[in-house]
């Protein structure tokens, strides 16, 4: 199973908002359950203490789904120190399936309160008009940071579904564990470094190294994870190597630029502003 992290840039909100709280409260509307609303509720108020007299940041990290994976500990991506973190889903791919339509349900349990997020795929007019869907978002902390895979009993056993799902993660962080101002994206010679500039209009240098002769794929997705240019797909040198995007025939918006080789994976996000 192929990991990559991703590290944005460092988002400079101080603490967490009450325009924040009326937005997570509001996403609540629609739970007919009120207990479930009070634990909600009460998991916000934790969160926005732990917030409150730290810095906060977010990062990304892209984890490789598949049929296999029962669950993700985000402590294996990230060092998580005290206080709570909010998980989203952002961005996934798919890499292959034999269901054309399926929903796949992630859940974590922090204090007793169980919280959830998903990822749905489908298709439809013959599986010519396929489209994915990310929603909600989970709670966890550093003692309890295992997110489960809900997959269906026995009904998908022998099918596929492979996909890279990437999670935003918001949170305290231990600053001296980041490596933010280093190279620690680089892997074993393997490295996607940030577009830059980045926002941008209307180009942006995608800059990446390998490190022996393979083949590579560089391709755009936007935010619903459809395909909007591929950059470049063929064998190269070993070394560094610069591309190109010139986003001037696409609209204002976050883009994710995916690098892919048989040995390396990544994403790095991009802002295209008008």
């Amino acid at each position: 199973m192929i990991i990559s992290i991703i590290l944005p840039p460092r988002h400079s909100i101080k603490k967490a908002s009450f325009i924040e709280a009326f937005l997570f409260l509001n996403s609540l509307a629609n739970q007919k359950q009120g207990e479930f609303i009070m634990k909600k509720i009460i998991l916000l108020l934790l969160i926005t203490f732990s917030f409150s007299q730290q810095e906060f940041m977010h990062q990304d990290i892209t984890v490789s789904i598949n049929r296999n994976t029962q669950s993700i500990d985000i402590n294996d991506y990230i060092t998580l120190v005290s206080g709570y973190y909010k998980v989203e889903p952002i961005f996934f791919t798919l890499n292959q399936t034999t269901i054309n339509d399926w929903s796949l349900q992630f859940s974590a349990i922090v204090d007793s309160v169980r919280s959830e997020f998903g990822v749905q795929y489908q298709c439809e007019n013959g599986n010519m008009d396929c489209w994915t869907q990310l929603y909600d978002d989970s709670t966890i902390n550093n003692q309890n940071s295992i997110i489960t895979c809900g997959w269906p009993d026995d009904s998908w056993l022998n099918d596929t579904i492979e996909f890279d799902l990437v999670l935003r993660v918001s949170g305290i962080f231990d600053t001296s564990q980041l490596n933010i101002n280093d190279d620690s994206n680089i892997v074993h010679g393997y490295s996607l470094e940030k577009p830059y500039p980045n926002p941008f209009n209307p180009t942006t240098t995608i800059s990446f190294s390998i490190p022996s002769y393979e083949f590579v794929s560089i391709k755009v997705y936007d935010l619903n994870g459809r395909l909007v240019s591929t950059l470049l797909e063929e064998n190269l040198n070993p070394g560094r190597h610069n591309l190109t995007w010139n986003g001037k025939d696409y609209s204002s918006g976050q883009y994710f630029v995916k690098m892919k080789s048989e040995n390396y994976s990544k994403t790095e996000a991009v802002t295209l502003v008008k």
